[in-house]
């Protein structure tokens, strides 16, 4: 792939919220890694006795530790799944807002730099904190009648 030098005004204005798009969706990508790695080395189980043990010091009623009981075997059969699932869904989301954003730097495909600007706003990981500004900013240059046109 051949970076296109930008037509006229628009395609100047779309580099920037591009970048920070494209810079946004690789530490995206990083977090949701780091997110799939630490899920599949944790140990529920030892979590879910670690909280059991908290719960009895405290002294709970019978039938609040039968609820913290529950809670804690949920934890210990689910708890690596729903950690690693969330984390290849953050990639996958993460994935979207990186190859958006290196479209829009690219002027080559409009639709996907708006899936992307939309991506970066959905809250997955941390950096929705900084994907909400970033995918407004991009949606705002997407829509200006110059950057449609340089699109082509």
């Amino acid at each position: 792939m051949s970076y296109r030098p930008a037509r006229g005004g628009g395609g100047s204005k779309a580099k920037a919220p591009g970048i920070a798009l494209l810079v946004l969706g690789i530490l995206w990508v990083l977090y949701a890694a780091w997110t799939i790695v630490a899920g599949m080395a944790m140990d529920p189980k030892a979590i879910a006795d670690q909280a059991m043990a908290q719960q009895h010091s405290a002294g709970l009623q019978p039938a609040q530790a039968a609820q913290v009981q529950n809670a804690t075997d949920m934890i210990a059969k689910f708890g690596k799944t729903v950690v690693v699932v969330f984390g290849v869904v953050s990639a996958l989301v993460g994935l979207g807002v990186l190859l958006g954003g290196l479209q829009m730097m690219r002027l080559r495909s409009r639709g996907l730099a708006l899936t992307g600007a939309i991506l970066a706003m959905v809250p997955v990981s941390p950096f929705c904190l900084l994907g909400l500004p970033f995918g407004i900013w991009a949606l705002v240059v997407l829509r200006k009648p110059e950057v449609k046109a340089a699109f082509g």
